[in-house]
Parts: C-alpha cells; sequence; structure tokens
C-alpha cells in the first residue's frame, strides 16, 4: 500500500509539473521542449524508410505478393468504395458513414454539432455540455482509422491521391489540434490508439515519392508529442484498466519507432515490465478481464497481443505466464462468439477496434482477433472461422505469414458448456442453445463501469437468433440519466428487491459500494443437463436483510430452461424482474404469466410460476441500443412479486 500510494502521489505530480510546462510553452507561443532526438536529413530518407519497424514487406516482390494476397481476402472494389468516400471525408462512425464536409473540425460532435473551443482542456470541464452530447464521438474521428482504409486502396492500386489524401488529413489534424488544447488531448488512451493507427497507416505509403523529408520529420514529432503527452497522463489508478494497457501499448510503439534512442528504449522497457505486471491484475487465471465487461474484453485481448507482437518483433520476449494468460483470453473470446459473430453486450459497449484492418471491422466483428489467436498460439478452433487469413495478418506479419497459417490444421468443433470459475462466466450449451450466465464480481473489483449492475443476468441464444439480451449502452456522455438506467440492476435479465438498485451509482463510471459478494453453490455440467446455483449479498443492507439466490437448470433432452429465484429474508418484500427481447423478436401474451416469443421459423415460450397471489407480469416497451451510439426500442415482460420472504419464482423457457 505505501508503495501505491506513493506511486500514485507521483503519477498526480507528473501530471501537475507537466501541465506548468505546457502552459508556459502555449502562453508563450514556444514550441514544447520535446525529447532531444535527431532529424532525418535529406540523405537518412531511404534508409528511415528500409528500416521503418511497422513496414509489413521487405521488398517490391513482398509488395506484389502483399498486393495479390489483398485482393484475395477482401473483396477489391469494397476497400477502394471505402477510401473514395474518405478523400470526400465521409468516415464511418459507429458503423454509419457522416459527412464531414470540405474542411474538417476536429473538435466537434458532429451528431449534436456541438463544438468544444481550443483552448487548454484543464482550464474548463469539456464534459459539461449541451444533452446530447457525447465527446467520443468527436474522439471517434480521430483515431485517424481512415489511414489504414486510404493505405489498404493504396496497396492495392498504387495511386497517389490515397497518399495524398493520407498526409493532407495528418496536417490538418496536427496544425489544428496543438499540443494539449482542444477535446483531442484530454484522454491519453485515445492518443495511444490515435498514434497506433498513425504509425501503421504509414507503413502502406511508407515507399511512396510523397513521404519526404518533411513529412517524415512532422510525423516523428507528432509521435514524440504523443508519447509524451501519454507518459505525463497515465491512467493510473488503484483499479487500473483497459485505458492504462493502451497506455502502455501507445509507449510501446513510439519506443520501437525511436528503439535507437535513449528515450524509445526507456519507454519499451517501461511498457514491456508493466504489461507483464498488469495481464496478471486484469486478467484472471482462466482469461476474463477483471473488467467485467463483454465487449470491452475485445479490447483488452486486442491491446494485449498487439503489445506483443509489436515489442517481441523488436527483441523484447514476453513470460511463459504472459502467453498463458493471453492464450486464454483468446478461448475466452471465442466462447464469447455466438454464430452470428455477436457476443452477449453485457457491460460497456465499445465503439470501434483499436487498429481497424479488416473490413468487416466497421461493423465491429467480434470474431475478427481470432485469426491472431489461431495464428500465435496454433489453435484451429479458431482457423475455422477465417480459413485464409486475415487483412490483419498480413498487416501484422507480412505475406509470409500464409506458409505458417496453412499448416495450422483447420478443427470445427461444436463447443460444450463451460464454466471460466476464477472470472464468473458461465456458458449453458444444449442442441441450438447458448445461454451465457454472468456471475462473477460487478467490475474492477468492485469500483464499477466498465462492468454494469448486472449480477446473475443472462442471455439467450437459439438457433442463430438472439433472444433474450441485454438492452445495451447507448452512450457513456450523451444522456447521464439513460447511460446509469441502463448499467442498473433494473436494466438486466435479474431481480431487485425493494424497488433499490443493489448499490448507489457515483457519476457515470464508479459505485459507492459493492456489497454483491457473488458466490457459486453449485456448478454442474454433463451430456444431460447444466446446474449452476449463485447467490449474493447485496442486499444484506436492508433493515431486513436479503440473500438473493438464482439456479439455471438446462434440460439437454427437454430442451427447457429453468430460472428459480429463491429470495431469502424474513418480512415482506417487493420483488421485481425482467427479461429483455431482441427488437426482431414478436413478444405476444398467451395468458397470464404464458408468453410466446417468435423470430420467423423460431419459438420459444415462457411460463412465469410462483405460489403467490400477489404475482404479476406483463409486457412492456424499454430502451435498446444494439451497439455504442445506437438507441432504439423493444419489448420486455415485466414480473412483480410481493409477499413474505422466504419466497420465490421459477422462470420456465420452453425451446420449441
Amino acid at each position: 500500500m505505501p508503495y501505491l500510494i506513493k506511486r500514485l502521489n507521483y503519477t498526480f505530480i507528473r501530471k501537475r509539473i507537466f501541465r506548468r510546462e505546457v502552459e508556459a510553452s502555449f502562453y508563450s507561443n514556444r514550441k514544447f521542449p520535446l525529447p532531444v532526438i535527431p532529424k532525418i536529413k535529406e540523405g537518412d530518407i531511404e534508409a528511415f524508410k528500409k528500416e521503418y519497424p511497422f513496414r509489413f514487406f521487405k521488398d517490391k516482390d513482398e509488395l506484389i505478393a502483399s498486393n495479390l494476397l489483398l485482393g484475395n481476402l477482401e473483396p477489391k472494389n469494397e476497400i477502394v468504395h471505402c477510401a473514395d468516400k474518405i478523400l470526400e471525408n465521409k468516415f464511418i462512425l459507429y458503423g454509419d458513414e457522416i459527412d464531414l464536409g470540405e474542411d474538417i473540425c476536429w473538435n466537434k460532435d458532429y451528431v449534436s454539432y456541438y463544438q468544444w473551443e481550443n483552448n487548454l482542456h484543464w482550464k474548463s470541464d469539456p464534459f459539461k455540455t449541451p444533452h446530447g452530447t457525447d465527446i467520443k464521438n468527436a474522439w471517434e474521428i480521430s483515431r485517424f482509422h481512415q489511414g489504414i482504409s486510404l493505405g489498404k486502396a493504396y496497396l492495392l492500386t498504387g495511386d497517389e491521391k490515397y497518399t495524398d489524401k493520407f498526409i493532407q488529413l495528418f496536417n490538418d489534424f496536427r496544425i489544428k489540434n496543438p499540443f494539449c488544447a482542444g477535446v483531442q488531448w484530454i484522454d491519453s488512451s485515445e492518443a495511444g490508439i490515435r498514434l497506433m493507427n498513425v504509425i501503421y497507416s504509414l507503413s502502406f505509403f511508407i515507399d511512396s515519392p510523397l513521404i519526404n523529408e518533411l513529412f517524415i520529420n512532422d510525423f516523428r514529432d507528432f509521435a514524440l508529442f504523443h508519447s509524451v503527452f501519454i507518459e505525463n497522463n497515465l491512467d493510473y489508478s488503484k483499479h487500473r484498466g483497459s485505458g492504462y494497457l493502451i497506455n502502455l501499448l501507445g509507449l510501446a510503439s513510439a519506443g520501437v519507432l525511436f528503439k535507437n534512442h535513449h528515450y524509445g528504449k526507456k519507454n519499451m522497457n517501461f511498457a514491456f515490465h508493466n504489461l507483464e505486471q498488469e495481464i496478471r491484475s486484469q486478467v484472471t487465471e482462466d482469461g476474463i478481464s477483471y473488467e467485467q465487461s463483454i465487449p470491452n474484453h475485445l479490447v483488452n485481448l486486442e491491446t494485449l497481443y498487439l503489445s506483443k507482437i509489436i515489442l517481441e518483433n523488436s527483441g523484447s520476449i514476453f513470460s511463459e505466464g504472459y502467453n498463458q494468460l493471453l492464450a486464454n483470453m483468446f478461448e475466452v473470446q471465442f466462447n464469447y462468439i455466438r454464430d452470428d459473430k455477436s457476443v452477449p453486450q453485457l457491460g460497456d459497449s465499445i465503439s470501434s477496434r483499436i487498429l481497424p484492418f479488416n473490413l468487416c471491422d466497421n461493423d465491429l466483428n467480434y470474431s475478427a482477433p481470432l485469426v491472431v489467436g489461431s495464428y500465435l498460439f496454433s489453435e484451429g478452433n479458431y482457423k475455422s472461422i477465417f480459413p485464409k487469413g486475415s487483412a490483419e495478418l498480413l498487416f501484422l506479419f507480412g505475406p509470409g505469414f500464409v506458409q505458417n497459417y496453412s499448416q495450422i490444421p483447420s478443427e470445427s468443433v461444436d463447443k460444450r458448456s463451460k464454466g471460466f470459475v476464477k472470472g464468473g462466466h458461465y456458458f449453458l450449451r444444449g442442441k441450438n442453445i447458448d445461454v451465457f450466465v454472468e456471475a462473477g464480481e460487478i467490475g474492477r473489483q468492485g469500483q464499477g463501469a466498465p462492468g454494469h449492475s448486472d449480477i446473475f443476468t443472462f442471455d439467450l441464444f437459439y438457433k442463430g437468433q438472439q433472444f433474450i439480451v441485454d438492452p445495451g449502452t447507448y452512450s457513456i456522455f450523451a444522456d447521464p440519466d439513460l447511460r446509469n438506467r441502463l448499467r442498473s440492476i433494473k436494466y438486466h435479465n435479474s431481480v431487485y428487491i425493494d424497488d433499490m438498485q443493489i448499490f448507489e451509482f457515483e457519476g457515470v463510471f464508479k459505485i459507492k459500494e459493492d456489497l454483491t459478494r457473488p458466490k457459486i453453490l453449485e456448478w454442474k455440467s454433463d451430456n444431460d443437463e447444466d446446474i449452476l446455483v449463485a447467490q449474493h449479498y447485496a442486499y444484506i443492507k436492508l433493515p431486513d436483510p436479503v440473500i438473493c439466490k438464482r439456479t439455471f437448470h438446462l434440460n439437454k433432452e427437454n430442451i427447457n430452461l429453468k430460472i428459480k429465484d429463491e429470495l431469502l429474508g424474513g418480512a415482506e418484500h417487493l420483488v421485481n424482474a425482467n427479461i429483455h427481447f431482441h427488437p426482431s423478436i414478436l413478444l405476444e401474451k398467451i395468458e397470464d404469466h404464458h408468453f410466446s416469443a417468435t423470430h420467423q421459423d423460431k419459438r420459444i415460450e415462457i411460463k412465469l410460476h410462483s405460489p403467490s397471489d400477489n404475482f404479476i407480469s406483463s409486457i412492456r416497451e424499454v430502451e435498446y441500443s444494439p451497439r455504442y451510439g445506437k438507441l432504439g426500442k423493444t419489448r420486455k415482460i415485466s414480473i412483480r412479486l410481493k409477499d413474505k420472504f422466504p419466497s420465490f419464482f421459477v422462470t420456465e423457457i420452453i425451446l420449441l
């Protein structure tokens, strides 16, 4: 603990000193002093290009091979179409095209049209904005994902208009966003993602004659500004998360870029040793991210495998423990993936991948990273999803990946029921049915977001269709009240007592106190049935303490799922529960406590049973967010029970 206090104090003091240095430079119109690294001169350009550590082709033969490979892996016309849209300043935001106009304003939310001032962000509160404004909308267009899209089109066509657009966007951002001024210099993890995308985008254009001495030195300064910003604004706290991992990835990338200088070596060393430590503190033994957000697991996975690839290409060797935990994370991601390539959206949603190398990344395909896991760990189960490989493999490992990848035997194995006991994630599986149950702690060891108040909630996927779902995230900043509703126990497929939350929220990220302490009483799985029994203690805070116990029983022969909720206490209480359905599901009431849910020829029935006379169920409309930044409506079954405890009710789901 004394070490942690010392480290936190050091981080805080360092940030304060850094801000004073920035202010002194900003208000005097003097350039901020960067680490002293010699400039690239005209005679050094060819050597710089040849030795650029992120290039994926060594020579002309590999460039031609890369061109042919990309054309075989993805439709050429779609790649060029995406890049041509960027030429018109039409970017992708949350899967949709958005027109930024002729003159891009990087400090603007193009959804609400709110624009931030271009001053030092700590001089005002950039999060105090009109209702409906989300700063992530501005951050997202500045991640520089468009550089990779332009690069892929350049690789296929050799047309310098794509290089010219890349340089134009780079300079436009650099000039309009002075160091630490504006919303693009608030979040160090966003700076890390932007740095990564610019670094990898340059690998496509590296041999272009337009990449001259002036651009290279501006690029190196850009990388230094981002690296200095990250190391002085680390997302360091007692309970660190994905933000800190992305900080380390950014420092690792900048370190490799300047690896021939002391500054680069320092950052490489810092990133390597901290990554070894963080994977052990942020990932359970069985591979579950301790943040307890299923979408965010992809971010942590991508960050950790990119760090491994980048640093090991420069000579660092990660430990067996690091590699085993990373392999376990891939196994977890593999289990999250359903047949439609979606995942249960429990916890905060993510806006995009870190490096969107694949066309399918525009639609946030959660299975895409598995191809890297297949390559790194020779895992045939993952290869069956991408039998030929992917663009991501090409740009991370070069065209030579094909030979190694072809030697991995492709296996297609039916997923069986599985419990990740350390992380509290359980999969109950039978013929055509995949049930996910969240039985872990709230997230970040009781700190909250990106985990939600979703204890013992469940998700049901049947015959290739999402039936019972989590209502999602929508936005973190646009509507704080809705944000907290969507992450509350009242918006999950679980139970709550006396109309109370399981804990109080503190802002849009934190909670005040977590008393849940989930406990697994039984976990059994065989060919005939799966049984999971768990209880939590969030409501021991009531005058009459209540323990909530939930039992899941999947009968694989009769294909039905029974969920029994037992409420243990000694006084009268009000019990509420919800079951949320995907918007594509037609939900109808057959009779009291008997419902049907249908999608085309797929159908399930839900029957509710209770010995109490005061038991009510109905269908209601509720908010639903299919992904970050999107909001619509869906329907749910609302359950209400008032009874003297102990009491119980049973939810029976019959799969037809």
